[in-house]
């Protein structure tokens, strides 16, 4: 830059820092270009938005949870909706263990369109 103005420099260094070495006449010239090239070319004084987490209480959501695995366990339990829980959701673990993987798969096929179907009927009835 200095040179680009005509102005005679060295740069010394002492190992730890550096100097611009100017002649005397004209180091007030000098003074100013390094300090309007300093100005020119400062960072922009941005601030970064800041971020604040925003920690939520997991509480609610547990004590859901655990109602609902003990409201579903009490209604199996007393047999509502005269179903017996247990075996409406079982799979027959025999047919997995000898391989007869296929009827399990029809199996649960039928179950799930049975249930399916009898909601859909339960709820058009209610419905009317």
């Amino acid at each position: 830059m200095l040179h680009s103005l005509g102005i005679p420099y060295e740069i010394v260094t002492d190992g730890h820092r550096s100097f611009v070495v100017v002649p005397a006449a004209d180091v007030e010239k000098a003074k100013y270009e390094i300090w309007q090239y300093e100005q020119e070319n400062q960072k922009p004084n941005i601030a970064t938005p800041r971020i604040t987490a925003v920690l939520q209480n997991g509480v609610p959501g547990v004590v859901a949870y655990l109602f609902i695995i003990f409201f579903v366990a009490l209604l199996a339990g007393e047999s509502a909706f005269d179903r017996n829980w247990l075996s409406a959701g079982r799979v027959d673990g025999t047919l997995i263990r000898i391989g007869n993987i296929d009827q399990v798969v029809r199996r649960t096929r039928h179950l799930i369109r049975t249930r399916l179907c009898s909601t859909d009927i339960h709820s058009s009835v209610k419905q009317s």
